[in-house]
């Protein structure tokens, strides 16, 4: 609990110092959604969020946490998905440039949130990240 009250304090302080935006962010790895659920109740200023998990089970946990925390009602565009984290880094990437105002799209804040070591992570992380 203590990693996910500094993160949301983190992702807030980045979005109050810094950013001029709404943010979209991407929860990678995002397990049962918990994490991602906190920061759409705590962050206002939330435009698109992507949750994200290779796991069908987890991805499951996710849609339920969403209904049991009334948080499809919530003004943030909300996407769902099960896929691996690379491929949806890449895919991000690749429709950031592709959006109907010829804005890029591309997310503030990317978690990634392995069992393991975030290496094989890192370089789709930052192709996908403003």
């Amino acid at each position: 609990e203590i990693n996910r009250d500094v993160s949301n304090l983190a992702i807030m302080a980045y979005d109050r110092v810094y950013n001029q935006h709404p943010l979209i962010i991407v929860d990678s790895m995002a397990a049962s959604g918990i994490s991602s659920i906190r920061i759409l109740k705590d962050c206002k200023n939330v435009k698109k969020i992507y949750i994200n998990d290779i796991n069908p089970i987890a991805v499951d946990l996710i849609n339920k946490n969403l209904s049991l925390n009334g948080i499809y009602n919530h003004p943030a565009h909300i996407e769902v998905s099960r896929k691996e984290a690379n491929y949806l880094f890449s895919e991000i990437a690749q429709n950031s440039y592709s959006s109907s105002n010829n804005r890029p799209q591309k997310p503030n804040v990317i978690s990634i949130d392995p069992f393991g070591t975030p290496n094989l992570y890192i370089d789709g992380a930052f192709k996908a990240i403003q």
